[in-house]
């Protein structure tokens, strides 16, 4: 991947697609390599501002935040610690959902004996109708099957644009499953407390602003270099 090869391999693909004789414009990351793939070309090239965001986060930022860059290689150990154990966290999250279930059902049928000791009082009214009130059976078939509260456990890898957040978010969404099975496994000391549980949803709602400008600044279908500026 050295820049001469490159700029072999670009010239080949532009004379494939007939481009030889049009003005070409390249938008590129900050790669050594590609920077003078370009300049042997004699081509104008910019730099990719999603990329540039990219850094910013994760080597202008967080790596040099010495307290965050801790806490998320503790996430990241937690994370790594059920690589092979899809199963515990399925069987935990299938239990939670029994769980949910279970107490949903008591309070229905609490609410139900409520409704039944002490009755409820209906005032008719000739020129107006109450909407029904919705019945035992309504209420209970309401309560249907419930999804295990399971969603994918991602990796962050570095190169990967938001990966970092997408790592995170499912970790959020993970929380108390995670903290149920590491218990099970007596991984006490991978466990997250109360503040770095809040320190890490903090920070997924801070990343998630530049997930939103990485999307848009990669739209396909309109000219997105007015927004360079602006963002």
């Amino acid at each position: 991947h050295t820049g001469v090869n490159i700029q072999t391999e670009l010239e080949r693909t532009c004379g494939q697609f007939g481009l030889d004789d049009k003005k070409l414009v390249f938008v590129t990351d900050q790669g050594s390599n590609i920077v003078k793939a370009c300049k042997l070309m004699g081509v104008e090239r910019f730099g990719c501002v999603a990329h540039g965001l990219h850094n910013l986060i994760i080597v202008d930022g967080i790596s040099k935040c010495a307290e965050l860059q801790e806490l998320i290689l503790k996430v990241k150990d937690a994370v790594k610690t059920f690589t092979y154990k899809t199963n515990l966290l399925e069987c935990e999250a299938s239990k939670m959902a029994d769980e949910q279930l279970k107490a949903e059902l008591e309070d229905m049928l609490s609410t139900l004996e409520d409704e039944e000791q002490f009755g409820t009082c209906e005032v008719e009214d000739e020129h107006e109708e109450e909407p029904a009130a919705s019945s035992s059976a309504d209420r209970t078939s309401n309560i249907g099957f419930r999804q295990q509260p399971l969603t994918t456990l991602k990796k962050d890898c570095p190169t990967r644009w938001n990966s970092l957040l997408l790592m995170l978010e499912s970790v959020v969404k993970n929380q108390e499953l995670i903290e149920r099975c590491l218990s099970r496994l007596r991984l006490f000391d991978k466990m997250l407390n109360d503040a770095e549980w809040k320190i890490v949803e903090n920070l997924v709602d801070f990343l998630k602003v530049f997930k939103s400008a990485t999307e848009v600044l990669s739209g396909a279908t309109y000219p997105t270099m007015s927004l360079v500026l602006l963002f």
